[in-house]
């Protein structure tokens, strides 16, 4: 589908090109600023812009273009001016970015993988959970199809199968390697011109993460909260990575160490309906029985809910209604033994009433 006539996409891998290809043929003019310095196009759909980034957004209530700056082939820095290129879209992406959610509901962390400039989870699992594939940054088919098998394999052993399985052959086309890019370089210092949003949905820039450090909160838990990062619908699915690793450089220590946020289920928004829609009669309000309930109902009594417990109301006999049942039994209360349900008070000629 084409969502613009003129579209920039920057990013740092091999996936802005499928996008680019896809959006070529449906007709827009699209120019690819690719971070890495070997990037090329595919084909002569689409123009790169090979070793550039987006230094600013122009446009008011519109987008009307970017401008683009060389970046360093190495360091996250600029090393010259770039052209501005009219467009009314820009596309962005950093890569991809595993769903280690599922995986982390039960406290469970994931870890930082330099290689994929990503946290997922242990190749190893735990017990009774076998992982695989884009989760644990085996992002290719290839690589994926080969993890499950080994999974696979482990449990034919463990039920005593011996069976040898076969890791099913597929074509993968060759990729340039990705270039990992979290904060893209505009040549001024953090807080200084174009504000770099990291949390779309919540307005958190660079300049604000860096802004909590020099506060001296250097928890990743307290930078979330002091900034708000994460804290949108999305639950930091578009955001939290990049924040995390910002957060990182700025105390100057390793992102595995800083980690991440909590994850809490649900993964996808959950109404409340939804959630409350089983919350009724005794599942809402749960009822408490007495152990001789049953004899209670086996005489006919009318209950009612005492502190949750269900108790005896009163005893109808035939043809009575409320008030003659309870005339009924104030009579024999005062003439002999009364009972509440669960207490019982006896009256005798040498004692004070009391409880049986």
């Amino acid at each position: 589908m084409r969502i613009g006539q003129r579209v920039v996409i920057c990013g740092t891998s091999d996936l802005i090109h499928d996008c680019a290809e896809g959006l070529a043929k449906a007709g827009a003019t699209v120019t690819v600023a690719d971070v890495r310095h070997g990037a090329v196009a595919r084909n002569s759909s689409y123009t790169v812009m090979a070793g550039h980034g987006i230094a600013e957004v122009t446009g008011g209530s519109e987008v009307k273009g970017v401008r683009l700056v060389p970046l360093h082939a190495e360091r996250d820095e600029v090393v010259g001016t770039g052209p501005h290129i009219a467009c009314d879209v820009v596309l962005s992406s950093g890569g991809l970015s595993p769903t280690v959610h599922l995986f982390c509901h039960d406290g469970s962390r994931p870890q930082w993988d330099e290689s994929v400039a990503a946290f997922v989870v242990p190749r190893q699992g735990r017990k009774g959970v076998a992982c695989v594939g884009a989760v644990t940054g085996a992002f290719d088919l290839p690589a994926a199809l080969a993890q499950t098998t080994q999974a696979m394999q482990q449990v034919l052993a463990d039920l005593g199968k011996r069976e040898t399985l076969q890791t099913p052959a597929c074509a993968q086309p060759a990729r340039l390697a990705a270039r990992p890019m979290f904060r893209l370089p505009d040549g001024k210092a953090e807080g200084v011109g174009a504000k770099a949003f990291v949390d779309y949905q919540n307005d958190v820039s660079a300049a604000d993460i860096e802004l909590a450090v020099r506060e001296n909160y250097h928890s990743i838990e307290h930078v979330k909260r002091y900034t708000a990062l994460g804290f949108g619908t999305d639950q930091g699915k578009l955001s939290n990575v990049n924040g995390f690793v910002i957060t990182a450089r700025a105390l100057k220590r390793p992102v595995g160490e800083v980690g991440t946020t909590t994850y809490r289920p649900a993964y996808t928004p959950v109404s409340l309906g939804a959630l409350a829609g089983t919350m009724t009669e005794d599942c809402f309000d749960p009822s408490r029985y007495t152990a001789i309930h049953a004899a209670h109902v086996a005489r006919g009594a009318a209950l009612e809910p005492v502190g949750q417990w269900l108790r005896p109301w009163y005893f109808a006999k035939p043809g009575e209604d409320l008030h003659a049942a309870v005339n009924r039994e104030c009579l024999a209360a005062r003439n002999g033994v009364a009972g509440d349900g669960c207490l019982y008070a006896r009256q005798d000629p040498d004692r004070r009433p009391g409880c049986a």
